[in-house]
């Protein structure tokens, strides 16, 4: 008899250096590959995948949920032990969500999202991959949080879509 299966989410979190971004592309490693392949790995059968939202090349996570289809995990703590020891060390599994319904979406289902970006005023070699150096001081932090407020007053920036699917959903001229 073949194993049910169940909707999961884990959270992971990682550094996004050696990756082409979350999803899957033909133009290098992404976490989402590494993650589906341990996955198989674990489970001895194909495992697909689906993550909250997508990252750019070299972007970090420190949160980001992950759902996918597998057959029943026995013990979480077992599971957590297992994938993290397949999965390189940029990628962390930190815990397991079993108790979800079977149409729950990663993506889709999100009501929540940050993005948080450092910058440090020292010159310090541990923190250049996940900070940026700024030696021009005096930064105006003032200024900066005013220039911001103004973006609020904005909820619509198709302008700014790398892949210009607005064209085909709005009336603007073709740039």
């Amino acid at each position: 008899m073949d194993n049910p299966t169940q909707r999961y989410f884990i959270e992971i979190a990682y550094d996004g250096t050696p990756y082409c971004g979350w999803q899957v592309q033909q133009n290098g490693l992404s976490v989402q590959a590494v993650l589906d392949s341990a996955l198989h790995k674990l489970f001895r059968q194909p495992i697909a995948t689906v993550g909250c939202g997508r990252t750019d090349a070299g972007v970090h996570a420190a949160q980001y949920y992950v759902h996918f289809d597998a057959p029943t995990i026995a013990d979480n703590t077992e599971f957590l032990f297992k994938i993290n020891r397949i999965l390189d060390k940029n990628i962390a599994v930190k815990r397991l969500i079993a108790d979800v319904p079977p149409n729950a979406h990663a993506r889709f289902d999100a009501v929540y999202r940050a993005y948080n970006y450092y910058i440090h005023f020292e010159k310090n070699p541990f923190c250049d991959a996940h900070s940026y150096y700024y030696a021009w001081l005096p930064l105006d932090i003032a200024a900066m949080q005013q220039a911001a407020a103004m973006l609020m007053q904005y909820n619509d920036f198709p302008m700014f879509c790398k892949t210009r699917w607005w064209r085909k959903n709005y009336a603007l001229p073709n740039f």
